[in-house]
């Protein structure tokens, strides 16, 4: 019996994470069918940031019509946007991620051993999991909160905490 685990944070698909490790598959998010699609990535040519470099830079594309030059790092995790023809993905990611794993191993992919690439992975995952508990804590903190807050009207009482 096989079990297929799904994590799913916000519009992060552990499963979709997982292929992001590959260049070729961060590229493909910026095309459909190979072909640059209108409302996608809009950056295709004659600039710094076209997919080949954003991918390279570990980027994949997750935006949509009202935000479509919205990337993430398959590794930090954090989402880049408001891109222009001149900046350089992979100086951008180093500028406003200089923590993420990938911008400190310094390699583009081709050039990682096996090893290298698995513990990006790893980080990965890391990150998602962590993402996870802390939108759980503070989703339950705040149900607390709304809990406590309608008992307090319920009964009249002011001395209730739950910050803890």
């Amino acid at each position: 019996m096989t079990t297929e685990l799904t994590l799913k944070l916000d519009d992060i698909d552990l499963n979709v994470l997982s292929e992001m490790v590959y260049e070729e598959n961060r590229l493909s998010t910026f095309f459909k069918n190979g072909q640059g699609l209108s409302g996608r990535w809009p950056f295709l040519e004659d600039c710094n940031c076209t997919p080949e470099k954003m991918a390279t830079a570990g980027f994949f594309w997750c935006g949509s019509e009202s935000q479509p030059d919205l990337v993430r790092c398959f590794v930090c995790l954090k989402d880049f946007e408001g891109w222009e023809p001149n900046d350089i993905p992979k100086d951008e990611h180093k500028r406003l991620s200089p923590q993420c794993p990938y911008v400190k191993l310094g390699k583009e992919q081709e050039n990682c051993t096996v090893e290298e690439v698995m513990e990006l992975c790893k980080k990965s995952v890391i990150n998602f999991i962590e993402k996870v508990f802390n939108t759980q804590v503070e989703q339950y903190t705040n149900l607390a909160k709304e809990i406590s807050n309608s008992l307090v009207e319920l009964l009249g009482e002011s001395n209730m905490d739950v910050s803890d």
